[in-house]
């Protein structure tokens, strides 16, 4: 399904990438941090929802991990080396496992709506797409990171 910001909230983006400075950031480029980044929006409009139980500590930690793996992927793909870049990569993933975990006891516990169900699905996704980016830049261990050699495309 499309996770379009105006598909979710019937509603416009009060703003878009495009009007954003800094175009040229190499993580608008992979598909994990496109989908990690709608992942994080809507978890936050999940948390504003009536469905979500009001336990504020619980909603938070989700909120951090959600933005975290968005952060952590947009760090590594502007680092210097293959190393650096790994690094915050393996941590984008540990964020969406984090992620994942939370949403689970949420739903289990009670403290989340049914629609936090189909989150799940969307962090495996994005779990495979940063398994494959880890394997890509791994390949290319020895040399630093240019924009031709982050990839566009799912590899998985």
């Amino acid at each position: 399904p499309s996770h379009d910001i105006k598909t979710i909230t019937n509603h416009p983006s009060p703003i878009t990438h495009h009007q954003l400075p800094n175009k040229k950031m190499k993580c608008r480029n992979l598909e994990c941090w496109k989908k990690s980044k709608a992942l994080a929006v809507d978890v936050y409009r999940m948390a504003r929802e009536t469905g979500a139980r009001p336990d504020y500590g619980f909603l938070d930690q989700i909120r951090r991990s959600s933005v975290s793996i968005a952060s952590n992927l947009a760090e590594g793909a502007e680092r210097g080396t293959s190393k650096d870049s790994v690094h915050f990569f393996v941590m984008a993933r540990a964020s969406a496992a984090e992620l994942l975990t939370q949403i689970e006891i949420g739903l289990e516990a009670g403290l989340l709506s049914s629609q936090a169900r189909e989150l799940v699905g969307r962090i495996e996704e994005i779990m495979q797409l940063i398994n494959g980016l880890i394997r890509f830049r791994r390949s290319r261990s020895s040399s630093p990171i240019t924009n031709n050699q982050l990839p566009i495309t799912n590899y998985q």
